[in-house]
């Protein structure tokens, strides 16, 4: 609570991970979270690469350096008066839906991180609701096929644009030349 007014710096630890701190003390519980990430394995294996917490602590650092700008703590900033207008703010700046469901994912993982641990927050995040991926696609004996499995969708996420048609992307020739 003491880091309301002061933004997150951070130094690199001897394996490549971003060490959050505020006027050189640590900053918690972002710090405790960059650990978690670090030391709990994947569920598809494997442990997160020392860029990844790096990406993670930059997307953290974005929405804490935005609640310092709005004189509110991490901890006290709701998703209706806080967090959506961050978005609408981040696409008003043409930042990319693709980079702001990145930013957002971190987000949205290190407030569940913290209801997990214990750690108050006002944060209410919308709830995942079932859907199915679909697509298209031929399978080995040329049957059109469509297929899905259920998934989590995360109605907090922006819409992205999908290309499965690239033709219009092709240069003939003489457009090359």
């Amino acid at each position: 609570k003491g880091s309301r007014g002061l933004y997150i710096e951070s130094v690199l630890n001897s394996d490549g991970t971003p060490v959050p701190h505020v006027e050189g003390k640590l900053h918690y519980p972002l710090a405790n979270y960059l650990i978690c990430l670090r030391k709990t394995p994947m569920k598809k294996g494997g442990y997160r690469e020392p860029t990844t917490i790096s990406n993670v602590f930059k997307h953290l650092k974005m929405w804490f350096d935005f609640c310092f700008d709005q004189n509110i703590s991490f901890d006290m900033a709701t998703y209706e008066l806080h967090l959506q207008p961050f978005k609408k703010l981040l696409v008003s700046k043409s930042v990319q839906p693709q980079s702001i469901n990145g930013y957002y994912r971190s987000w949205r993982g290190f407030y569940e991180w913290c209801e997990e641990q214990g750690i108050s927050t006002v944060m209410s995040f919308p709830p995942k609701v079932e859907g199915k991926e679909n697509f298209s696609g031929r399978s080995r004996n040329f049957n059109s096929r469509t297929t899905g499995r259920t998934l989590q969708i995360d109605p907090g996420l922006e819409t992205v644009a999908t290309v499965l048609d690239y033709k219009d992307c092709i240069l003939n020739m003489d457009e090359y030349a």
